[in-house]
């Protein structure tokens, strides 16, 4: 599967201290009719007699690629965790017609009663924009369910200009931070050039010393203090 959009979801189902993503799981390798759970039994008896609307045959493993839900310790404040679903590789089963060109997201929680938590809002921003860097996805095509099928996931109360805000925000970052490492490797490498050899393990000691320093210059563009510092490593 080529991902070329991000979907994110809500459960629809309240968080809580169980692990509901395993839940969610299970719910989804099981026989449905209407929305609940039967045994292959009852589902065969019913689907022969036409006894349901909406007929599903359990599926291979959870609708979704990833998901975030709450962790909860007694006495502690919860915790928002990543839960690992398919494979990014392989078509999820989330969103009709989309399906085998996007990955899939959920937010544990039913957002049609309350907004999610900050906590839970950056947690699954991280993972939607290593994603999107991974498989280069533009921020306009992460998008909730509702605009991509009829439905009201994820929930009235999603902040969706919120979320990609902090997505924007976390690409810039991780594309300014790609651009100074390749740029600090660069420089390492054109000053270790001017160094005689009996002078490498100095240098390499000074290096470490003012790597942090180089690397908040050639984040800034603080053009004074890399001159200084070509200076200084040119006269070891």
């Amino acid at each position: 599967m080529i991902a070329e959009f991000i979907i994110y979801h809500h459960s629809g189902t309240d968080d809580g201290p169980v692990n509901n993503w395993e839940v969610i799981r299970n719910y989804h390798k099981s026989y449905r009719i209407d929305g609940q759970e039967v045994n292959k039994q009852e589902y065969e008896r019913r689907l022969a007699a036409g006894d349901g609307k909406y007929f599903l045959t359990p599926w291979r493993d959870i609708a979704y690629h990833a998901g975030v839900e709450a962790e909860w310790k007694p006495g502690e404040k919860a915790v928002y965790v990543i839960r690992d679903g398919r494979s990014p590789l392989t078509p999820g089963a989330h969103a009709p017609g989309y399906n085998g060109n996007s990955l899939g997201f959920c937010f544990v929680g039913n957002f049609t009663k309350y907004p999610p938590r900050e906590e839970m809002l950056h947690a699954g921003a991280i993972k939607m924009a290593a994603w999107a860097l991974e498989f280069k996805i533009p921020l306009e095509n992460i998008l909730p369910h509702n605009r991509v099928n009829d439905t009201d996931c994820p929930g009235e109360l999603f902040p969706h200009d919120k979320l990609i805000g902090y997505i924007g925000e976390l690409l810039e970052g991780r594309e300014k931070m790609a651009i100074v490492e390749t740029a600090l490797e660069a420089l390492y490498q054109a000053l270790l050039l001017l160094q005689p050899k009996d002078k490498i393990e100095k240098f390499d000691e000074e290096w470490r010393g003012d790597r942090e320093k180089i690397s908040a210059a050639l984040l800034s563009g603080d053009s004074a203090f890399l001159n200084s510092i070509i200076a200084k490593y040119s006269s070891l």
